[in-house]
C-alpha cells in the first residue's frame, strides 16, 4: 500500500503536517521533538514509507530554529507586503533593506523557515598581531620566572634584548599575556579562601558589579579631583559642573578620603538639583561617596578607564580653575586652607554670575538657568 505524504510549510506561527488524512499541528519546538519521538519513528517503524525521511529532516530543522525570532520576522514580512515599507519601518524599527535580505534568504532556501533564523555575526577574518614569535617566547619566559613581572617591567627587559622598533608597547604586552592565559600557557590569578568550619580551600568567585555608563547626549553633574603640590603640601580640589547649564562648584581639602568627597557632594546637592552624577574610577568616589548618593537616590555613572574625554566638561573647568585661581593662590594654600576656600567661593561667584560662556552663546550660567525657567513657563 502506497501512502502519499505531503508537507506544507505555511508562513504562519505553526507548521501543518498532513499524513494519511491526519492533521498534526506543531506550535512549539517541544511539540515538534515530542512528535518525532512518539509518532514519527521513521528510522525504525516507518522505514521505506514515501516522504517519511523528508518530514523527519524538516522537523529536525524546526527543532534547531529560533522560533520566536522567526515568527517575528515572518510577521514583519507579512506586514510589509500589506502596508508597505514606510509603515513597516515606523512600526517595527526595521529597515527595508533588512527585510529584502530576509526575503532573499527565504527564496534561496526554497521557503524553508529555518533560513530566517539569526545567523552568526562573527567576522570571517581577524586582525593578526605583528609581534614576532621570539618576543612572545621571551614574554612567556619572563612570566614563568618566580617573580611575577608586570607589563611595564617586561618591556624594559625586552628593550635590552631587542631593537626598540620591534618591541611592543605596554598595552600590547598586556594583551599578549592575556592571550597566553586563555591558551592555558600561563595560570590565572585566583583568590582562595579558607573555610574555618571545614578547613577546605575554595575559590573566591565573587564578581564585581557592572558599572553604569552614561548615554550619549544625557545631561549629568560631572565630578573630578585636581591634585597639586605646593612646597611639600598636597592639595586636593574637588570640582563639579552641570553639563547643561555649566554651573560649577569646587572646594579644597587636604585629604583624599571618600568621606571628603561625600562632604563635597552633600554641599553640591544642597546647591543644585542633581539626579545623575558621572565620575572617573578613582578610589575617592567609593564607600562614603556611594552611600551619600544612595541615600539621595542619585544615579552614579562611571567613565571608561583612561578616557578623560567622557568627562570633557569637568576637565575643561579644571584647566580654567588651575589657570585662573590655583596658580595665583598657591601661597594661600600653604598658610590657611579656610581662607583659600573663602577666596575660592568668591571666584566661583564671579564664574557663575559674571563670566560669559561661549557654549551658552556668551551668557553666564545663572543667566542661562533663568532663561530655561522662562522658556518652561511659556
Amino acid at each position: 500500500m502506497v501512502v502519499e505524504t505531503r508537507v506544507f510549510m505555511l508562513m504562519t506561527t505553526s507548521v501543518n503536517i498532513f499524513i494519511s488524512q491526519k492533521l498534526y499541528k506543531i506550535k512549539t519546538l517541544y511539540d515538534a521533538t515530542t512528535y518525532v519521538r512518539q509518532h514519527m519513528q521513521w528510522k525504525s517503524n516507518y522505514k521505506g514509507l514515501k516522504g517519511s525521511i523528508l518530514i523527519y529532516n524538516r522537523v529536525l530543522r524546526l527543532r534547531d530554529m529560533d522560533n520566536q525570532e522567526v515568527n517575528r520576522r515572518l510577521k514583519i514580512i507579512k506586514f510589509e507586503s500589506e502596508f508597505g515599507v514606510k509603515a513597516m519601518e515606523s512600526a517595527f524599527n526595521v529597515t527595508g533593506r533588512t527585510v529584502r535580505r530576509w526575503k532573499e534568504r527565504l527564496k534561496k532556501g526554497e521557503g524553508r523557515l529555518e533560513k530566517l533564523s539569526p545567523i552568526s555575526t562573527r567576522p570571517n577574518k581577524f586582525r593578526t598581531s605583528l609581534v614576532k614569535q621570539e618576543i612572545r617566547d621571551e614574554i612567556l619566559a619572563q612570566r614563568k620566572k618566580p617573580g611575577i613581572l608586570g607589563q611595564e617591567k617586561i618591556r624594559h627587559i625586552l628593550l635590552r634584548a631587542f631593537p626598540p622598533k620591534i618591541v611592543p608597547s605596554e598595552r600590547q604586552i598586556g594583551r599578549i599575556i592575556l592571550g597566553l592565559k586563555k591558551k592555558g600557557l600561563l595560570p590565572w590569578k585566583r583568590k582562595l579562601s579558607l573555610n574555618g568550619r571545614t578547613g577546605k580551600l575554595h575559590e573566591n568567585t565573587r564578581a564585581k558589579p557592572k558599572k553604569l555608563r552614561k548615554q550619549r547626549g544625557e545631561d549629568v553633574f560631572q565630578t573630578d579631583t585636581i591634585i597639586r603640590y605646593f612646597c611639600g603640601l598636597k592639595l586636593y580640589t574637588l570640582t563639579g559642573i552641570d553639563t547643561k547649564t555649566k554651573t560649577a562648584f569646587a572646594k579644597c581639602y587636604l585629604s583624599h578620603k571618600s568621606s571628603k568627597t561625600a562632604d563635597f557632594i552633600g554641599e553640591c546637592i544642597s546647591k543644585f538639583p542633581i539626579t545623575k552624577i558621572q565620575t572617573d574610577n578613582g578610589s575617592e568616589f567609593a564607600r562614603h561617596f556611594k552611600e551619600t548618593l544612595k541615600d539621595n537616590r542619585i544615579v552614579h555613572y562611571h567613565s571608561y578607564p583612561r578616557c578623560p574625554k567622557m568627562n570633557a566638561s569637568i576637565e575643561r573647568f579644571n584647566r580654567t580653575l588651575c589657570e585662573d585661581f590655583l596658580e595665583k593662590e598657591k601661597f594661600t594654600a600653604l598658610t590657611d586652607i579656610n581662607l583659600l576656600n573663602q577666596k575660592l567661593q568668591e571666584y566661583l561667584n564671579w564664574y557663575n554670575n559674571e563670566r560669559p560662556h561661549k557654549a551658552l552663546n556668551f551668557l553666564t550660567p545663572n543667566e542661562f538657568v533663568l532663561q530655561l525657567k522662562a522658556d518652561k513657563c511659556v
